[in-house]
């Protein structure tokens, strides 16, 4: 039996909502909120990337934010909850309820994703966190993004913004949290679910986001995610199940930083 579940997808963020699997030990492909949805106030967990995750909050629906990839999101949350995992707090409540409501209603990416920025902008200037933009990153992010198809070596990525190997691997690791090549295959991953939801068969899909086959693309899917991918796609055609993707949510904003915390860094 499959379960209920919903895949939301756009290029700075991505929100599985419902019921999921049953998972075994995984860590964490990128930093991510989990929510506990059958209940009235925020309850759940924050992780920074790579933090081991052995069990759901709740063995009810759950909502899994996978936050921004530059670290705002994760920079702004840590900073309201004090640095701990395991949380109440009443600040975080306006995006527990936009995401609860989602799931309830079902709403559509395009809507979800709008809000979610909104909320994040707005816990930022209430909740403001020195932070720091290293440029060098998000050129070599947005090449990885840019050219799915070429899988430029490390070497070659570093020589593009003045690095060297190793110390593009440091600045990359510092900014993200996440080694190069794990956020890697996380977009690749990314852009199958993403040319699933198109009408893509997984396959060919997995073939375009640059996966050698179909098995590799399902190795590390449940590597990342805990649970194998036939799981949400096989039932995509059911009512139960599916994956939609905001198409507003561009490159543009993908990396739009907020103002006041956004520079190059040293």
């Amino acid at each position: 039996m499959y379960m209920s579940i919903t895949l939301y997808l756009s290029d700075k963020r991505t929100v599985l909502v419902g019921q999921p699997p049953q998972i075994a030990h995984i860590k964490a492909p990128a930093a991510a909120l989990i929510m506990a949805l059958d209940h009235e106030q925020p309850n759940g967990l924050l992780l920074a990337p790579l933090s081991p995750l052995r069990a759901w909050p709740d063995s009810g629906p759950v909502a899994v934010c996978f936050l921004d990839v530059l670290g705002h999101d994760w920079h702004t949350l840590n900073r309201i909850l004090n640095g701990t995992q395991q949380w109440y707090v009443s600040a975080i409540e306006p995006l527990f309820t936009l995401i609860r409501h989602a799931w309830q209603t079902r709403a559509d990416a395009n809507t979800l994703f709008r809000s979610f920025e909104q909320c994040m902008r707005d816990l930022a200037e209430r909740h403001p966190v020195p932070f720091a933009v290293d440029e060098r990153v998000v050129a070599t992010l947005l090449r990885i993004r840019n050219e799915i198809d070429h899988n430029a070596p490390a070497s070659e990525l570093a020589q593009a913004v003045g690095l060297s190997e190793a110390h593009l691997s440091q600045c990359f690791k510092k900014q993200t949290g996440v080694a190069l090549r794990r956020y890697r295959l996380w977009h690749r991953v990314f852009r199958t679910a993403v040319a699933v939801q198109q009408g893509t068969s997984i396959t060919v899909a997995a073939a375009m986001a640059g996966f050698t086959d179909s098995a590799h693309f399902a190795h590390t899917f449940h590597s990342l995610f805990g649970f194998a991918p036939s799981r949400l796609f096989a039932s995509l055609c059911q009512p139960v199940s599916r994956v939609t993707a905001s198409q507003e949510l561009n490159a543009e904003l993908h990396w739009a930083s907020y103002p006041a915390v956004h520079h190059k860094a040293k």
